[in-house]
C-alpha cells in the first residue's frame, strides 16, 4: 500500500464516526465508542500524513487521486486534526445525549469529514460541494438541537450566500479558460476581466465564512440556535474554512495587490469597529460568544490583507491562536464547576497575553502590517496597529466577564479536554519559532520572529503580573460577599458610559469584575512592555 493512501482516509475516518453515532441513536452505549475512535484515530492520521509526506516528499506536494497535502495546506489540517477532538468532548459534555444529540453529533462529525476533505482537496468543484456539505451539516445540526427550522433560516442566509458566491467565482474561473486544469494554479493569476469578478466573489465567500460586515450577524445567530454545536461549526469548520479561502485567494489565486488589499482590509477594518461596537452593547451571553467569533475572524482578515508571507503566515498562526482560546472561553462558561478557568485562559490568549499563543499571533499580525504598508503608507499602518491591539483587549476583556450558563450536570469531560487545549495555546506562545518553521516551510527562509522561545524577560515578567493579578483575585473574592448578589449593568472598561451595556457574570459583585478588568490592564501593560523591549512597536 503506497503512502498517499493515508490521505482519503482522514476525511472517511471522521465520516465513520458520524456513522458510528447514527447507530448509536439506536444503541447508546457506541456514543463512548464513536468518542473513543474519532479522538485516537483523527490526530493519529493527522500526524502520519504530516511524517508520511516529511519522510517520503519533503517539500513537494503529496497526494492520491483529488486529494493532496502540501506545505500550504497542511498548516490548516494539522490543527483542525488535533483541535477538533476536544471540541467534540465538549459537545459531550452536558451528559446523555439521546436520541437527537447523538445524531447532532453524528453531523457534528460529517462537518468536520467535510472540511476535512476541502482543505485537502485540489479539484475546485470539490472544494465548492465540501464547503456546502459543512453548511447543511450546520444547518441540520442546529435544526435538531430543538429549535425550530424557521428561527435559523435567517441567520444561515449568509452561509448559503457564501456556498453559493464560492460555487459562481469558480464557475467563472473555469469559464476563463476551460483548458485550465480546476485544481489550484501553481503560479499567481492576476485578476483581470471574468478572474476579476471570479476573484470578488471567492472574497465575498471567504469573508463572509470569517464573520465580516455587513453579514457578521449570522455567528451570533447560529450560535443561538445551536447550542453546544457551535464548538464545532463556528470553531473547527467555519473559521477555519474562512481562513483557508482567504489564504487561497490572496496567496494562490490571484496576485494580490491593488484594490484588492483595500477591499480587504477596509472590510476587515469596519467588521472589527462594528463587531467591537456590539460587543460593548451586548447583553445576552450566547449573542457575545458568537460576536467573539466574528471579532477573531475580522483580525485574520485584517491582518492577512497586505499580502506576503509575513501576512500568510501571521493568518494562519491567528487561527491556530484564536480556535483553542475561543473553545476555551466556550467550555469556561458552559463547563461544571471548576473549569472556570479556563475561560480566564482563553480570554488572555485572545488578549495577547503572555506566554500564550494570543502573543505571537498579534506579534506576527503587527509585523505583517509593518511589511505591508511601509514607506508612504505609513498612517495606515499607524491607524491598524491600534485598531488590532484594541480589537484585542476588548475581546479579551469581554471574554474573561461572560455570564456563565450555570450547567449542573455534566460527564467531567470539559477538564481534560480544557487541559489539552491550554497546552495548545501555551506550545504556540512559548515557541513560536519552532512552531512557525514546522508549518511554514513553503516559503524557504526563516520567518522574522525575534525570540525562538521565551526568554528570562519574558517570564519574569509572567510571574510577576500572575501575582498581580491573583491578589485582585483574593482581594474580590474577600470583599464581593458584602455586595448584593442581584446582577446589575456597570460601566466594564474605564471611560464608557453608564448607559452602555455588558455582558455581567451572575452571582458576582462588582470588585469582582473590577478586580478582573484591574488585573487584565496590568498584564496588558506587561504585554506592551514586552513588545516595546523587543523592538516591535
Amino acid at each position: 500500500m503506497r503512502a498517499v493512501y493515508i490521505l482519503p482516509a482522514l476525511p472517511l475516518t471522521a465520516a465513520a464516526v458520524g456513522l458510528v453515532y447514527l447507530s448509536a441513536a439506536r444503541f447508546p452505549r457506541l456514543r463512548w465508542a464513536a468518542l473513543a475512535l474519532y479522538t485516537l484515530s483523527i490526530p493519529t492520521l493527522a500526524l502520519l500524513t504530516y511524517r508520511f509526506w516529511d519522510h517520503h516528499v519533503g517539500p513537494e506536494e503529496f497526494g492520491v487521486w483529488w486529494l493532496a497535502v502540501s506545505p500550504a495546506n497542511l498548516s490548516f489540517l494539522i490543527p483542525l486534526a488535533l483541535a477538533s477532538p476536544p471540541l467534540l468532548w465538549a459537545v459531550e459534555v452536558k451528559g446523555a445525549a439521546g436520541r437527537r444529540g447523538n445524531i447532532a453529533s453524528a453531523l457534528a462529525c460529517f462537518g468536520l469529514a467535510s472540511a476535512l476533505a476541502a482543505v485537502l482537496g485540489q479539484h475546485l468543484f470539490l472544494a465548492a460541494a465540501m464547503f456546502a456539505l459543512a453548511t447543511w451539516n450546520t444547518a441540520g445540526a442546529a435544526v435538531l438541537e430543538g429549535k425550530k427550522a424557521a428561527r435559523l433560516l435567517p441567520f444561515l442566509a449568509p452561509l448559503l450566500l457564501a456556498d453559493l458566491c464560492l460555487a459562481l467565482g469558480i464557475l467563472l474561473f473555469y469559464l476563463d479558460d476551460p483548458s485550465r486544469s480546476l485544481s489550484f494554479p501553481a503560479a499567481a493569476l492576476k485578476p483581470s476581466g471574468m478572474l476579476a469578478a471570479s476573484c470578488s466573489l471567492m472574497l465575498a465567500a471567504s469573508l463572509s465564512r470569517l464573520g465580516c460586515f455587513p453579514l457578521h450577524r449570522w455567528m451570533s445567530g447560529i450560535s443561538r440556535g445551536s447550542g453546544e454545536m457551535r464548538l464545532i461549526h463556528l470553531l473547527a469548520v467555519d473559521l477555519t474554512l474562512g481562513t483557508f479561502l482567504l489564504f487561497s485567494v490572496t496567496r494562490a489565486f490571484f496576485a494580490w495587490d491593488g484594490p484588492w488589499v483595500w477591499i480587504c482590509m477596509g472590510v476587515a477594518a469596519v467588521s472589527l469597529i462594528e463587531v467591537a461596537r456590539e460587543l460593548l452593547h451586548a447583553s445576552g451571553d450566547v449573542e457575545t460568544w458568537g460576536l467573539l467569533c466574528a471579532a477573531t475572524g475580522a483580525a485574520i482578515a485584517l491582518v492577512a490583507s497586505p499580502g506576503g508571507q509575513a501576512a500568510a503566515a501571521s493568518s494562519r498562526l491567528a487561527l491556530w491562536a484564536g480556535v483553542p482560546a475561543l473553545a476555551l472561553v466556550a467550555l469556561g462558561r458552559e463547563g461544571p464547576r471548576g473549569t472556570g478557568w479556563s475561560g480566564v485562559v482563553g480570554g488572555m490568549s485572545l488578549l495577547g497575553l503572555p506566554p500564550l499563543a494570543g502573543f505571537a499571533s498579534l506579534w506576527m499580525g503587527i509585523e505583517a502590517l509593518s511589511g505591508g504598508f511601509a514607506g508612504g503608507e505609513t498612517v495606515i499602518f499607524l491607524a491598524a496597529v491600534p485598531l488590532l491591539i484594541a480589537g484585542a483587549m476588548i475581546a479579551g476583556t469581554v471574554a474573561l466577564l461572560l455570564p456563565r450558563s450555570g450547567r449542573k450536570t455534566a460527564l467531567g469531560l470539559a477538564a481534560p479536554a480544557a487541559v489539552l487545549l491550554t497546552a495548545c495555546c501555551a506550545a504556540v506562545g512559548l515557541y513560536p519559532g519552532a512552531i512557525m518553521d514546522y508549518f511554514m516551510r513553503e516559503y524557504g527562509l526563516s520567518l522574522n520572529v525575534p525570540f525562538a522561545y521565551w526568554t528570562s524577560l519574558g517570564w519574569a515578567a509572567l510571574i510577576c503580573t500572575g501575582l498581580v493579578l491573583a491578589a485582585f483575585m483574593a482581594w474580590s473574592r474577600r470583599m464581593g460577599a458584602c455586595e448584593g448578589m442581584e446582577p446589575r449593568t456597570e460601566r466594564a472598561l474605564p471611560l464608557l458610559r453608564a448607559g452602555w451595556k455588558f455582558p455581567l457574570a451572575p452571582l458576582q459583585g462588582k470588585r469582582f469584575r473590577a478586580a478582573l478588568v484591574c488585573g487584565e490592564v496590568v498584564l496588558f501593560l506587561a504585554w506592551t512592555g514586552i513588545m516595546a523591549y523587543l523592538g516591535v512597536l
